[in-house]
């Protein structure tokens, strides 16, 4: 494959005289840069696309695996979508609903919120009692 260099040489030619003689008289030198390799100036090379942030490989599942809904409501994240309780079973929660669960987490000491949260990760039922009470205070 040619270079871009060497297509324009193609193309230029042929130069004068006169051109020619400064070119000779002058010689150019490349200068590396300070940070950058020389992949960025030749396109060839591997480019590292791996970013500090990202997870490693298996680490995003134990990362999926240990949220539980305490550290989801305590970032405010409880939202509408299916939420699995203790016993295995699913919940669905509407949006209405995660935000009465939201605003009655919000007004609780730390020792409640705690209480809170493990009675509604019991069963259905558990949750099923903090929901009403949490519209019951909604309501007020």
């Amino acid at each position: 494959m040619k270079t871009i260099k060497e297509i324009l040489n193609e193309v230029a030619e042929p130069k004068p005289e006169g051109e020619k003689r400064f070119k000779a008289k002058h010689v150019t030198f490349k200068r590396m840069h300070p940070a950058a390799t020389e992949y960025q100036f030749k396109g060839y090379g591997e480019k590292d696309t791996t970013r500090n942030a990202d997870y490693q490989d298996g680490e995003d599942e134990m990362v999926y695996e240990s949220a539980d809904l305490f550290a989801l409501l305590e970032a405010k994240k409880l939202s509408a979508g299916k939420l699995e309780l203790e016993d295995g079973t699913y919940v669905q929660v509407k949006k209405d609903d995660a935000d009465y669960l939201n605003h009655l987490f919000e007004t609780l000491s730390t020792s409640n919120r705690k209480r809170m949260e493990s009675e509604m990760k019991r069963n259905q039922a558990g949750f099923d009692r903090i929901l009403e009470f949490a519209r019951e205070v909604q309501d007020e």
